[in-house]
């Protein structure tokens, strides 16, 4: 089954290592997972990552169930595309090439996208998403003129 909730934590180890290491935190850094530069097998991560991607964008079958009634549970999907855009600007940055540059666009666009229609519809689904019993539900209600 298709979750990305399962790559939050890997994720998190190399964003935390790399904030370590540029903290100069180099013990904590390595103790992370720390990468240090974006060098080959941080180009085998990226492209592994990037198939990954691409294996479930070219799948939305596996998505159509899910898709059917909105889920605070999509916002998982947004972080690992960020994240994937993030290391597409850094790659970009090491390679400066106009595939580089083009697949950093791409990425980066889809994740903002995917990101504003996700806050647009969990602002739309906000009082099914809430329920009755919320205390902010209940507290807006009572500010509503009668």
């Amino acid at each position: 089954m298709a979750n990305p909730t399962s790559q939050i934590s890997v994720i998190g180890n190399l964003v935390a290592s790399r904030a370590a290491a540029q903290m100069g935190w180099k013990e904590s850094a390595i103790c992370l997972w720390s990468l240090g530069s974006f060098d080959t097998t941080s180009k085998m991560l990226f492209f592994l990552s990037l198939f990954l991607f691409m294996s479930l964008a070219c799948r939305p079958s596996l998505f159509k169930k899910s898709m059917r009634k909105f889920n605070v549970a999509w916002w998982a999907y947004s972080f690992p595309l960020t994240f994937l855009a993030l290391a597409a600007a850094e790659y970009e940055q090491e390679v400066k090439g106009h595939v580089a540059a083009a697949l950093m666009l791409v990425l980066s666009v889809l994740s903002v996208l995917i990101f504003l229609g996700l806050m647009l519809l969990t602002a739309a689904n906000a009082e099914r998403l809430l329920g009755e019993t919320d205390p902010m539900v209940s507290f807006s209600n009572n500010l509503k003129p009668s």
